[in-house]
């Protein structure tokens, strides 16, 4: 006669192997059905964008691009400060706590690359000499255009420093935003009555 624990065993086992062989079945379909991921990351980036429900700036490619990816909604550094984006984001990993200054990311005394880090950054081919976040545009469109024909799934980190200042931008971007168009930001400090000759912050 079976003791009275035997029928949970069991239950216990046959469940444990389905669910065994629905996981190993899962595993093959992660991977036959894994994403390629392309990961956005601006310097000092807040969310002044159209995808962001800014109804005064003009994005209408990162909007389409936003319209059917992945937008973190709820994204947020811990400082203002240029690095929080790139160690912040992704808890519980920061780059102390992973000796990122350990990690060869440059070449070494052989010329090697010793890790798939790019910088297609040439300052003396930048439009204007100021605007190397062009080079990393074209770089990574490049970089699309030849994996997407791969059967490997990819992942393709592009880090931007602009917003970072000191701010420039391509002059044709100044007829988007007439100065006309452009209001202040009210100074919540500033009293309503206070004329504004007294004001001398």
């Amino acid at each position: 006669m079976l003791q009275p624990g035997w029928p949970l065993l069991w239950l216990s086992l046959v469940l444990g192997s389905s669910c065994a062989d629905l996981e190993s079945k899962a595993q093959v379909n992660l991977i036959s059905d894994a994403l390629n991921v392309l990961l956005i990351i601006m310097d000092d980036l807040c969310p002044s964008l159209g995808c962001y429900e800014d109804k005064l700036v003009k994005s209408p490619n990162i909007d389409q691009l936003t319209s059917h990816s992945l937008l973190f909604q709820n994204a947020f550094a811990q400082q203002a400060l240029d690095d929080s984006p790139y160690s912040g984001a992704f808890p519980p990993y920061h780059p102390s706590s992973e000796k990122y200054e350990n990690t060869k990311t440059c070449r070494g005394q052989d010329g090697e690359l010793h890790a798939n880090l790019i910088c297609p950054v040439d300052m003396a081919d930048v439009p204007e000499g100021t605007l190397p976040d062009k080079q990393s545009t074209e770089e990574a469109i490049r970089l699309l255009g030849k994996m997407k024909t791969s059967a490997s799934p990819f992942f393709l980190a592009v880090g931007y420093h602009k917003q970072h200042i000191p701010f420039r931008y391509p002059k044709g971007f100044q007829k988007l935003y007439p100065l006309e168009n452009i209001s202040l930001v009210p100074n919540p400090k500033v009293p309503d009555s206070l004329s504004a000759v007294a004001y001398n912050p």
